[in-house]
């Protein structure tokens, strides 16, 4: 989905730190971090066979030559995620899995832990745009998402078909289920610009109902600070405060986050 799809090496530029890369640059950067942490790290041996077969598996895939060097971030670059590099969240992971465990719940895998990294980074924009834009029975959805979607994930040339990262999305969702289950219940912000809330957020409807559904996954975060960052882009800005309960609660990603001060709690479609 991410080195073999029709858009794996269209460049493409983020908007929140402005880093130009591709799908392909991406998957590449966050794999050989796994593979490097289980094959070649002094830890090697204190992690399960497993994550080592999956890993040696990505080192042994067509294409997977070890990138030389992160892109660099343009935008808000107090943070530069190159120099916030940590393979701490390996051993993270293993400690998640026991408290799991101890939960009877159903403990994560070495895949799921790379696809959340990868959200974490440039790529949430694709994973994102597949979900608002990319549905197949399109009638309802707004032809900016749609354009949106078209032109991130390839599909502007009619006689190819656009990449809607399936497996990746599939995957993403099962890990932050798992890993709600260890979440605190808090308040979380979430800060959105480009546009101003609809009517159907402040107008109840005949049932009494007002707000919104969002179909991708919602990134929110811990510290409010963060918020305001995001809502400071292009055009009106807005902030939502919420408190989770116990059903709808979000995935801490702080410990597996490319840009670990973001304090992001994430919640699935």
């Amino acid at each position: 989905e991410h080195c073999h799809e029709v858009d794996s090496n269209i460049q493409w530029t983020t908007g929140n730190y402005g880093i130009t890369t591709t799908s392909k640059l991406e998957f590449l950067l966050v794999a050989w971090e796994f593979i490097d942490e289980l094959l070649h790290s002094e830890r090697a041996d204190c992690y399960p066979e497993e994550w080592k077969h999956a890993a040696r598996k990505l080192a042994n895939m067509k294409g997977s030559k070890k990138p030389e060097e992160w892109p660099s971030d343009t935008k808000n670059t107090a943070h530069p995620r190159s120099e916030f590099r940590t393979m701490d969240f390996m051993q993270v992971l293993m400690r998640k899995n026991y408290f799991l465990k101890t939960m009877g719940e159903t403990q994560l895998i070495m895949e799921e832990a790379l696809a959340l990294r990868l959200y974490t980074g440039p790529l949430f924009e694709k994973y994102n745009i597949v979900n608002r834009g990319g549905v197949l029975d399109g009638e309802k959805t707004p032809d900016f998402m749609k354009k949106r979607f078209l032109e991130l994930c390839g599909g502007n040339d009619d006689s190819k078909c656009p990449n809607r990262y399936c497996t990746t999305n599939f995957v993403l969702m099962s890990c932050i289920v798992k890993t709600s289950k260890m979440t605190k219940v808090e308040t979380v912000w979430r800060g959105i610009s480009g546009g101003r809330l609809p009517l159907q957020f402040w107008k109840a409807d005949a049932t009494g109902v007002r707000g919104g559904v969002e179909y991708a996954f919602m990134s929110t975060t811990t510290d409010r600070k963060v918020a305001f960052q995001y809502a400071r882009g292009d055009g009106i800005g807005t902030i939502l405060e919420m408190q989770m309960g116990m059903i709808d609660k979000g995935a801490d990603l702080g410990w597996v986050s490319q840009y670990p001060h973001e304090a992001e709690l994430c919640f699935p479609p």
